[in-house]
C-alpha cells in the first residue's frame, strides 16, 4: 500500500526539485489515526489550520502538525494535533471512513504562536501568505528554521510596531490576530501551480465572493469583485480597472 511519503517522492521524480515537497521529505512523518481521533466537538468546517493552531496553543499535551491527508486517496492540505504518542486528534474533520494517511511535519508551540504573529496568518507552510517566516523553514530545515525565529530578540518584531515585544504584548497581539481570522472565518485561499509543481500565486476569497490575486512573493498583482447584478470587475495591483465580465 502507498503511503504519503511515497506520494511526495513520486511529485518530486515527476516534476523535479520543489521546495515544499523536498522539506515534506525531509522532516514529514506518518501519524497514526486512534479511537478517539474525533471525538469531543466538531469545529468550523475548513478552517483546519485555525482550528490545529488553537487546540495545540490550548492543550500542553498535544503538538500541532502541518501537512496533508488523503480523502478517498486524494492527497489535500491540512493541520492536526498529535499527542505524544503520535496519535492524531482532529477537531475539523467529520471522518466517514473516508480519511487516511496522515502525513505532516510537527511545530513547537513557541514556534507556532511567534509565526502566526508575524505572518499574520495561519498555516506554516504556506510560501506566500506565511513568506516571513516559511522560506526560512525551506532553506534551513525544520529545527535551525524554527530556531531562526526563536533567536530573535523578543519573539522578533512586527515590522508596524517599534521596538521588541515583550511576551505579554505578544500573547495579546495573538489573540487578536486569532480574533480578525474567527471574524474572517469565510475566507478561503488556494494555491496555484504551474505543470511541474512549483508555487505560481495565490488566490485569497472572501465571504463578499471577491478574490484578491498574489505573486510567489506574495505581493498582490490584482483583484476580481463581483457585484449584485453579476458582473465581476478585475483591477490590477494599483486599483485600475482592466476588465469586466458577465456571468
Amino acid at each position: 500500500m502507498s503511503t504519503m511519503m511515497d506520494y511526495f517522492r513520486n511529485v518530486r521524480t515527476a516534476f523535479g526539485p520543489n521546495l515544499y515537497y523536498d522539506f515534506m521529505l525531509a522532516h514529514a512523518r506518518e501519524y497514526r489515526i486512534g479511537p478517539d481521533t474525533y471525538d469531543g466537538p466538531r469545529d468550523t468546517p475548513k478552517l483546519c489550520y485555525t482550528n490545529a493552531t488553537h487546540v495545540a496553543l490550548w492543550n500542553d499535551d498535544l503538538t500541532y502538525v502541518e501537512g496533508k491527508v488523503t480523502c478517498h486517496g486524494v492527497p489535500i492540505d491540512h493541520a492536526w494535533c498529535v499527542d505524544a504518542d503520535g496519535i492524531v486528534y482532529d477537531s475539523t474533520i467529520e471522518n466517514d471512513g473516508r480519511i487516511d494517511n496522515y502525513c505532516g511535519v510537527p511545530f513547537k508551540r513557541e514556534y507556532l504562536k511567534r509565526a502566526v504573529i508575524i505572518n499574520g496568518f495561519y498555516s506554516l507552510l504556506d510560501p506566500i501568505l506565511a513568506n516571513k517566516t516559511a522560506l526560512k523553514l525551506f532553506e534551513l530545515g525544520l529545527e535551525a528554521g524554527q530556531q531562526w525565529l526563536l533567536d530573535q530578540p523578543e519573539a522578533a518584531r512586527i515590522q508596524h510596531h517599534k521596538g521588541a515585544l515583550t511576551m505579554k504584548t505578544l500573547t495579546t497581539t495573538l489573540l487578536l490576530v486569532l480574533s480578525c481570522a474567527t471574524a474572517h472565518a469565510q475566507t478561503t485561499q488556494q494555491t496555484v501551480r504551474n505543470p511541474n509543481g512549483q508555487v505560481v500565486g495565490r488566490t485569497v476569497t472572501d465571504s463578499r465572493g471577491a478574490t484578491t490575486f498574489y505573486n510567489p512573493l506574495g505581493q498582490q498583482t490584482g483583484r476580481a469583485t463581483v457585484d449584485s447584478r453579476g458582473v465581476t470587475t478585475f483591477r490590477d495591483s494599483m486599483g485600475r480597472q482592466t476588465g469586466t465580465s458577465r456571468r
